[in-house]
């Protein structure tokens, strides 16, 4: 596999990826920043691998491929989100339809996205993050919870002012 393929796979990841790391932080320039950021953890951590694909010949399944290059690179991203979830301005709390969910902690929400938008299987979110299949179906019950609740209590409160 040449460089420029796995470019191209690579590259193919990214609205996915942006879309992953805008969920979790809220801000544009943010979720740029992280992608960036985790791309080139992700590079560093996996140089050798990355050395062997592009030298090996054609056999390379791609779907495979590129399955593995978006799950590492959304460890790579959450990590880094992770690591610096104090200093990250979530500027989407002052935006009423959101605010439930960037409420959720950081897992939840990255859980819950993964699972309802990118249609995660449970058994690969448990790869992802190092969770037994019942915390992961836990995470998803109480984020789903937390949101309903959160949004009947909201309307409850937008009722009284009436």
């Amino acid at each position: 596999m040449r460089s420029t393929q796995l470019e191209v796979i690579l590259d193919s990841l990214l609205p996915k990826l942006y879309s992953f790391s805008y969920a979790l932080v809220g801000d544009e320039e943010i979720a740029q920043q992280v992608i960036v950021d985790g791309y080139t953890v992700f590079i560093m951590n996996e140089k050798n691998f990355v050395a062997k694909i592009e030298a090996e010949s054609e056999g390379i399944d791609r779907v495979q491929l590129k399955k593995y290059f978006y799950f590492e690179i959304i460890k790579a991203i959450y990590g880094h989100i992770k690591s610096r979830e104090k200093s990250l301005i979530i500027s989407s709390l002052d935006k009423f339809e959101h605010v439930d969910f960037y409420q959720m902690k950081l897992l939840h929400r990255a859980v819950l996205y993964l699972k309802e938008i990118e249609n995660i299987e449970i058994g690969e979110l448990q790869g992802l993050f190092s969770l037994q299949r019942h915390q992961v179906l836990e995470l998803i019950h109480n984020a789903k919870y937390a949101l309903s609740s959160n949004i009947s209590h909201g309307m409850d409160q937008l009722e009284s002012l009436q």
